[in-house]
């Protein structure tokens, strides 16, 4: 956990473009609650001044912690799996001036009240998270996103940081709620065919199955390899 003895998994100080892919990064933590220095946030991959071209490709990120941005702390995650990751005293169990692209973001949690501060989401699910004032994000779009059985409500915002969703399926939503007409937002919770075997395809005829939009896919900045497009160039 946070303390005088923790270790962050990466930091990347300035270098742009970096790429970081193909680990299991476990265990990271921040050294401390109680200020925002950069060595007390993001336990997974800590970026300085929160740069998000910094890339985390085809990782799995868990159990990390820090004050702000439990596995993330600026940086782009990029098909990863972002597991069961926290904070204490700041904000962002995921991640916080991160943003994140064809993800899956499950089990992250905190007493702070929000899963993700700030950056954006492009084609990720995300599954069963729980912070304790239950605002799923803050300050943080999502394109193109499933939202299922996450605490007592997908969104809502605070001091009118509402998130904003587009071309989104999301189950519950409560609070605050900005979304576009392409969003199901009483989309059913039960989405993917086995969550607790990592299988998150979506069960047939869920609302989120032809809902998302080609054009959300540029959205979020990331290498021209890791931008997979369909023969129709969705």
């Amino acid at each position: 956990g946070i303390g005088a003895d923790a270790v962050k998994c990466f930091y990347v100080n300035g270098a742009s473009g970096t790429r970081i892919e193909g680990f299991t990064i476990r265990d990271g933590a921040g050294v401390a609650s109680t200020s925002d220095a950069i060595e007390n946030n993001g336990g997974g991959l800590g970026v300085n001044e929160s740069k998000t071209d910094v890339y985390l490709v085809d990782c799995i990120v868990r159990n990390c912690s820090g004050r702000g941005g439990g596995a993330l702390r600026g940086g782009t995650a990029i098909r990863c799996l972002i597991d069961r990751c926290t904070f204490a005293g700041g904000n962002g169990a995921a991640g916080r001036n991160s943003n994140f692209y064809n993800c899956v973001i499950t089990g992250c949690f905190g007493p702070g009240p929000a899963m993700i501060q700030a950056g954006m989401l492009v084609n990720c699910s995300v599954y069963c998270n729980s912070t304790r004032e239950s605002y799923g994000l803050s300050s943080a779009d999502s394109y193109n996103c499933v939202f299922a059985m996450n605490g007592a409500s997908n969104a809502g915002g605070k001091d009118g940081n509402n998130p904003k969703y587009y071309a989104c399926a999301v189950a519950g939503a409560t609070g605050v709620v900005t979304a576009d007409a392409d969003c199901d937002l009483d989309a059913d919770p039960q989405a993917f065919f086995a969550p607790a075997f990592c299988d998150y395809r979506l069960l047939p005829g869920h609302a989120a199955i032809g809902c998302g939009k080609a054009e959300y896919l540029t959205k979020i900045t990331v290498p021209d390899e890791d931008r997979y497009l369909d023969f129709n160039g969705g």
